[in-house]
């Protein structure tokens, strides 16, 4: 019996432990580590960056982290989400409201610092402080009349979507556009392989995905442009823990 008794404590605890890793990644602090107004950049711009037309549908671009964070785990800048310990898979790089052309609107308006308490609510889905501020003085005010609004937006659409093995496909020596696509397609039944661009650098390193929205926000086919390479461009990923939970 007693040792019944200590076996359950084992699985119990075991179950416990999988169950906190399932919810948050390892070595993320409850809370962003935010820089003081002072210190984030509220990107001014010039006139000529300046597009302001009638929304005909979103993007919504993501980052792939370990990507991103390569040679960063030492940059102040970039200590939350690349520092020692951080383990971040796909996180928002912003979403875009764009023209029947497919053309971004940015800088329509100015705008002010962000409340801290803001910056620290996208912790889990954009974990830098410059780059939540970055999102909504080029893209958000364009799209939505408070910063709460269009941050509520992306972190909805950014949780509804279910996230492929990454890890298992970075294994693949033969990984295609067109795998990873499909991967996305497989485990998001809504969603088409046409309303997906996938982001690579120049060495085909995966850099990012962006998911292309109609104005109701359902998904919608991308528009060709001449910066996506062929789907059956070979194209490499990064490995990274993928301890996220899927959102459903």
């Amino acid at each position: 019996m007693k040792n019944t008794f200590s076996l359950l404590r084992k699985i119990i605890l075991a179950g416990c432990l999988l169950g906190s890793y399932g919810s948050h990644a390892w070595g993320r602090p409850s809370k962003i580590i935010a820089p003081a107004h002072s210190d984030i950049v509220t990107e001014a711009s010039d006139k000529s960056d300046k597009y302001e037309a009638d929304i005909a549908g979103y993007t919504l671009a993501l980052q792939w982290s370990p990507e991103y964070c390569r040679g960063k785990t030492t940059h102040a800048a970039d200590a939350y989400q690349c520092g020692t310990g951080r383990f971040f898979s796909f996180v928002s790089d912003g979403l875009w409201g764009v023209d029947a052309a497919g053309k971004r609107l940015q800088y329509c308006k100015e705008a002010t610092a962000l409340p801290l308490a803001t910056i620290d609510k996208m912790a889990d889905v954009t974990p830098s402080a410059q780059l939540v501020q970055q999102q909504w003085t080029k893209y958000g005010a364009c799209t939505a009349s408070k910063a709460e609004d269009y941050f509520s937006r992306i972190s909805t659409l950014f949780r509804k979507i279910h996230f492929p093995d990454m890890n298992r496909l970075s294994s693949d020596p033969d990984l295609t556009i067109a795998k990873l696509k499909d991967a996305f397609v497989e485990a998001n039944r809504h969603l088409d392989s046409k309303a997906i661009k996938v982001v690579v650098n120049h060495k085909n390193w995966l850099t990012g995905i962006r998911l292309c929205y109609n104005a109701d926000f359902k998904f919608q086919n991308c528009l060709a442009d001449s910066v996506t390479p062929p789907a059956d461009t070979k194209i490499k990923v990064k490995p990274g823990f993928q301890l996220r939970p899927v959102f459903g």
